[in-house]
Order: C-alpha cells, then sequence, then structure tokens
C-alpha cells in the first residue's frame, strides 16, 4: 500500500513502512544492511546448521590459519 502522499510504502501484514527515498539511496539493500543480516544469520540455531556443525567437526574443524609464503616479516 502506498501511503501518505505516495512517500512511503506500507506493508500493514508485516509492521513494515519504508520511505521512498530511503529505498531510492540503497539505505534497505546497501553492504551494511546486508552484512548485518548475514550476521544475524549466523546466529541463527537450526537442526540443520548443528548437524553442519558435526559433520565438519569430525573432519577436523576449521582449517588453521597459515601465513602466506614470499610475505616480508618484520621482528
Amino acid at each position: 500500500m502506498i501511503a501518505e502522499q505516495g512517500t512511503v510504502v506500507s506493508w500493514p501484514d508485516l509492521d513494515a513502512d519504508f520511505t521512498i527515498m530511503s529505498l531510492l539511496h540503497g539505505v534497505y539493500g546497501g553492504k551494511r544492511w546486508m552484512s548485518e543480516l548475514a550476521r544475524r544469520g549466523g546466529e541463527a540455531k537450526s537442526k540443520a546448521k548443528a548437524r553442519a556443525a558435526r559433520i565438519n567437526g569430525a573432519k577436523g574443524g576449521r582449517p588453521q590459519k597459515t601465513v602466506a609464503h614470499g610475505r616480508n616479516r618484520r621482528g
């Protein structure tokens, strides 16, 4: 539904309202917004995620970080 003289898009069933200008400027779809969504998704717990963690753990877990060859090291 378009509300407030055409400046707001509203979804009452979702309790969500977005201004047209914010949508046009990428406020809701920018890199920072998507990064926050990904961070929250990573916190989610599900049976599938728990199963994947168990399988990865059985394989030895995350690989250790390695230093790239040929880089100068300062001591």
